[in-house]
């Protein structure tokens, strides 16, 4: 992401590994394109073939 001239950030929001992409300022609608595109394009590049929450992290978000 960062050569794609985004940072993210590392969290643990839920059982799953994940991370976050901050903004300083304001995003408009070409900015959003261009932060989607350099995400489909990093998660390509990494062999990720779905972004979809795992089962555990969703049954976590679950109530009772």
């Amino acid at each position: 992401m960062k050569a794609r001239g985004f940072l993210i950030y590392p969290g643990k929001l839920t059982l799953v590994e994940s991370f976050r992409i901050g903004c300083i300022g304001q995003i408009d609608p070409e900015m959003m394109s261009r932060v989607v595109v350099a995400v489909e394009d990093s998660l390509q590049e990494l062999g990720v073939r779905s972004a979809a929450p795992a089962p555990a992290a969703l049954a976590q978000r679950m109530p009772g």
